[in-house]
């Protein structure tokens, strides 16, 4: 089942790679609910219901059926490929590695 995606947690200052200008919170709200959107089902899940629902690991993993092991794994991974995504577009969060 895909999941609506709504980013009200989105940190407020991003840089792109052009010069560290601001932009416009509602452009990399758009942007990260755009990749969010395009991580794979269970990626997409997983940070959904981490970063968006609060919901604790255990918690994920009951709902999913899987091991807490293995959610932890894919919240990585989705936190990879979003990384990956966003830093493919010149969009970096500062204070979380990038830019």
């Amino acid at each position: 089942t895909s999941q609506s995606i709504d980013a009200p947690g989105t940190p407020e200052i991003f840089a792109r790679d052009d010069g560290d200008r601001v932009f416009d919170r509602n452009f990399f709200q758009t942007e990260i609910k755009n990749a969010i959107e395009r991580l794979p089902e269970l990626e997409k899940s997983v940070v959904v219901r981490k970063e968006m629902e609060h919901e604790k690991l255990a918690d994920i993993a009951e709902a999913l059926g899987l091991s807490v092991r293995t959610v932890s794994r894919r919240l990585l991974s989705a936190y990879d490929l979003l990384r990956t995504d966003l830093a493919g577009r010149g969009i970096t969060p500062q204070g979380l590695g990038g830019g």
